[in-house]
């Protein structure tokens, strides 16, 4: 079990020695003051290398998990699975990106059913509205797909312009459609009542617009991985509002949004986490758990308002509590998971799919 920081900090701490054991430390052939002088010497370094300890021990250290995960292989034949999306009726839903799949699995039975979509669809995410239907952005197709999956019954949405790569979706609480278009460096929206699609140009040229969320409120949250900032869309004009974290290509990669409204991100390329207060604007980043080099990845919210997380370099789950800043980490199951994205159920149930173990899961 890891040590919590202040046990972290007592077992690292250097002692200085006394004069006793200094003596006994240095031989009586050395010369009285070439032995006083390395006493000083040891007895500074002592103090200075305590010192750093315990200033590296204030960090954010990660703790043993107190969470654990269940994990199941996707037994249908899949390829690229991603992005969970559960439904009100207790299902979860997932795309298989390379094989033009919606599959859906019972959490109870662990059973399997998967929906053709047209060719070439290359289906990148999937999210359930309050009615059950499953609304897919089809990044080879440049299109939004809407599946009924108690008819089969599949309906289409074409993004007015060519050349979108329509990314990760997201329902406001009206049931509109929000989603990225990261090749385009664009927000889109299809309007449930109308069906109409509207593009929202991002100011920053080369944005590459991935993860999005929306708040209680409606505005519109989505992180730029290549603009390497949080973007803000306000609904009712269409603005759209850039912040950028005090740490430059830090590479904000997926964001959610917590029970109070603050917005939370992971920072791909900077290996860490953000938090960014809407009121304020003011973005706080913490220290990364795993290294610089932890690709945090997929994040969610679980149902008591705890943050959650993946490196999908370091194959682990994060846990944050935001009240606390305390962290959990937790290392996965099968190796090289590759989990893209997270979502969490009616419960606060967090689940996760995994794009190169194949596999499906949640967190408790």
């Amino acid at each position: 079990m890891m040590p919590t920081i202040n046990q972290h900090i007592v077992n690292s701490r250097l002692s200085v020695p006394s004069i006793e054991e200094e003596r006994k430390i240095y031989p009586s052939v050395l010369s009285a003051r070439m032995g006083k002088l390395m006493i000083s010497v040891y007895r500074k370094v002592g103090t200075v290398l305590s010192f750093l300890v315990l200033i590296l021990s204030v960090s954010p250290l990660p703790q043993t998990a107190a969470f654990q995960v269940r994990e199941f292989p996707i037994s249908i034949s899949v390829s690229y699975p991603r992005d969970p999306a559960p439904s009100a009726d207790g299902a979860v839903y997932f795309v298989a990106m390379n094989s033009d799949l919606v599959v859906r699995m019972d959490p109870t039975t662990k059973s399997f059913r998967s929906y053709n979509l047209p060719e070439g669809s290359q289906p990148h995410g999937i999210v359930a509205d309050r009615d059950g239907n499953l609304w897919i952005t089809a990044m080879g197709g440049n299109r939004i797909s809407r599946l009924n999956p108690k008819t089969g019954d599949l309906s289409s949405y074409p993004i007015p312009s060519p050349g979108n790569g329509p990314h990760t979706p997201v329902l406001d609480p009206q049931d509109n459609l929000w989603f990225t278009m990261q090749r385009s460096g664009k927000i889109g929206k299809v309007e449930r009542r109308t069906g109409k699609v509207t593009e929202y140009p991002i100011p920053t040229r080369g944005s590459g617009p991935y993860g999005i969320a929306v708040d209680q409120g409606g505005t519109v949250w989505f992180a730029e991985l290549s603009g390497h900032k949080v973007g803000r869309l306000d609904p009712a004009t269409g603005k759209i509002t850039e912040y950028a974290p005090p740490t430059r290509r830090s590479g904000p990669r997926r964001v959610a949004i917590g029970p109070d409204g603050t917005v939370w991100f992971t920072q791909y390329r900077r290996g860490g986490l953000g938090k960014l207060d809407p009121a304020t604007g003011k973005i706080t980043e913490y220290p990364p758990v795993s290294g610089p080099d932890s690709g945090p990845y997929a994040i969610a919210v679980d149902g008591q308002g705890r943050i959650v997380y993946n490196e999908i370099s370091a194959n682990t789950v994060i846990r944050f509590d935001p009240r606390t800043e305390r962290f959990e980490t937790l290392a996965l199951p099968s190796a090289n998971t590759a989990i893209r994205k997270m979502a969490a159920d009616a419960g606060g149930r967090v689940w996760f799919v995994g794009s190169s173990s194949k596999t499906i899961g949640w967190l408790e």
